[in-house]
């Protein structure tokens, strides 16, 4: 059994069918992606992530997370919605089309850092399997990412606190607000945006 951590306890409670509290990170490659070598990428990296390879369960009063055999689901992208998990399955899965790769994850397991690294590593392991011939041998050896132990650490306990966190740095801005009608259960609707790297580097080292 493992425990949900300071944040994760949060979703599994506030989580419905209209709002799964369900995200997705996706990646572009330059070439189509081949479904056999993502699933073998996939296969080999899961075991140093094992906050991912879990399954949800339920007490009377609390949720937790117990580790699983599963294997994740990998398939082609049906549909640019995003669909809630099993019940009882694992809480992840990857999906696929043409050259994009999808990671789509239930918020208890992860924020979004943690879905980036993972991705990030799934991809560089692909990339090591589908162009061999290409890498040099140095980046062929190398291993993305870190060991499982670092991978389940509670970080809010170190960053996400007053004595963790340097609080002053952050500015109060209002936040990015959703307008128009509420949709009727089962409708999707997608949004869609584009912003300056530039801009986006700037903001980023203000903080």
């Amino acid at each position: 059994m493992m425990k949900l951590d300071s944040s994760g306890n949060l979703y599994p409670a506030i989580a419905t069918r209209e709002y799964p509290q369900i995200y997705r990170i996706s990646i572009a490659l330059v070439t189509p992606v081949l479904p056999a070598l993502l699933k073998q990428a996939v296969k080999e990296t899961l075991p140093a992530f094992p906050a991912f390879h879990v399954c949800l369960k339920r007490e009377r009063f609390w949720y937790y997370l117990e580790n699983s055999d599963k294997l994740p689901e990998i398939t082609r992208q049906k549909d640019k919605g995003i669909r809630p998990f099993p019940e009882k399955g694992l809480q992840f899965r990857f999906l696929y089309e043409k050259n994009w790769i999808h990671l789509e994850t239930f918020h208890a397991l992860t924020d979004g850092t943690g879905a980036i690294h993972f991705l990030h590593a799934v991809c560089y392991r692909y990339c090591q399997l589908a162009y061999r011939g290409l890498l040099s041998r140095d980046v062929l050896e190398k291993r993305y990412g870190l060991e499982g132990a670092e991978n389940i650490r509670d970080a809010y306990q170190s960053f996400g606190t007053k004595s963790g966190r340097p609080w002053k740095l952050l500015k109060k801005s209002p936040a990015f607000r959703i307008c128009g009608k509420k949709q009727p259960q089962g409708n999707v609707v997608v949004y869609t945006g584009q912003l300056s790297l530039t801009e986006l580097k700037e903001a980023c080292r203000k903080y």
